[in-house]
């Protein structure tokens, strides 16, 4: 028989011991029940963009590799913010993510003009060896010093449209409005003899319907997604020979980065990497989905020859690339660094 005194005591154990369990239980049911992560995750262009698709690739991807505990609520159409203000948003943690054109940060970072440096790379072929060589490195690094990591590299190249005349060569530039997309294009556009106007892609259809602009440089992507066929009447494309091209990447805060655990990280790190062949792959196809849209709209194609791309090339040489080598810190071994791939 039980004695009153134990059998009190064996009462008080038990208690304590459910009363652990039940903590147990209740703590574990907070953490399954724990809401996922949510990041803001923004860009400029129209929903169904190359560049809006490769935002829902990645986060898709994510997603699926962490089991949802990582989710994004992506805000296309600069919905969120404005296309340069994203950098300093993303620096001040403001901003988890974005759909990037690494230049825009030029204003503040002079050394990511290498990444829309005209005739620099030629192709997607060379392109498309930056990421892992020496200049990749050197992209990547003055990235994370200032606030964003690449997560997937996402070449594009561009052509120049115009109206009345054709521009092949940079002597056809002699007196035009022109839109350069970006510094180091509009030296050599200045160069070259052009009168230039600066201004967001999404403001390049009313500038050449009205005649702000008699030509531009920009993406192919960015040529059909704001229907620049209804005010063109021509357009070069590249193939081999690309005079404009830009690094778009998905990037992340590096302070959104330095809150995420190691497997966040791999989930984010191995779905950029997984995505960049699908995405390069789909825009060189955008290319060529471009000449033969604005054929059919009436615009004049000229495929871009050797000899005019080496035209091109040397105006860089002479503008574009000198004022770089000269102006930037560590400017000459930076553009070194790229023609070694050449």
């Amino acid at each position: 028989m039980i004695r009153p005194r134990r059998k009190s005591r064996l009462a008080r154990r038990w208690a304590i011991v459910l009363a652990v369990l039940f903590f147990i239980f209740i703590g574990a049911g907070q953490v399954l029940a724990a809401p996922p992560l949510l990041m803001k995750f923004s860009h400029q262009w129209a929903k169904d963009d190359l560049r809006d698709q490769w935002a829902n690739w990645f986060s898709k991807g994510v997603e699926e590799k962490t089991k949802g505990s990582v989710k994004f609520e992506i805000y296309p159409a600069s919905a969120l913010f404005k296309p340069n203000p994203q950098f300093d948003a993303m620096r001040q943690g403001a901003l988890d993510l974005a759909v990037y054109h690494i230049a825009y940060a030029a204003g503040k970072v002079p050394e990511t003009l290498i990444t829309m440096m005209p005739c620099l790379p030629r192709n997607y072929q060379e392109a498309m060896k930056w990421r892992d060589t020496e200049i990749g490195k050197i992209v990547e690094k003055m990235c994370e010093d200032n606030g964003i990591k690449i997560l997937s590299w996402g070449w594009m190249m561009g052509g120049i449209g115009s109206k009345k005349k054709l521009i092949a060569l940079p002597p056809d530039t002699r007196g035009m409005k022109m839109r350069g997309a970006g510094k180091a294009t509009e030296d050599m556009l200045r160069a070259a003899g052009a009168a230039i106007t600066s201004m967001p892609s999404t403001e390049l259809y009313f500038a050449l319907q009205s005649g702000v602009l008699d030509g531009v440089m920009t993406t192919y992507s960015s040529f059909q997604s704001f229907r620049l066929y209804e005010v063109l009447d021509h357009l070069v494309v590249g193939r081999e020979n690309y005079v404009f091209s830009t690094l778009c990447g998905i990037v992340i805060s590096t302070k959104t980065w330095a809150k995420l655990n190691a497997d966040q990280k791999k989930a984010m790190l191995e779905t950029g990497r997984g995505i960049e062949k699908k995405f390069h792959d789909e825009v060189m196809q955008e290319d060529e989905k471009a000449a033969d849209l604005f054929s059919k709209k009436g615009v004049k194609i000229h495929y871009m020859t050797d000899a005019e791309f080496k035209a091109w090339e040397e105006m860089s040489k002479n503008s574009a690339w000198k004022t770089f080598s000269e102006q930037i810190k560590g400017g000459k071994k930076i553009i070194d660094a790229a023609m070694a791939l050449r």
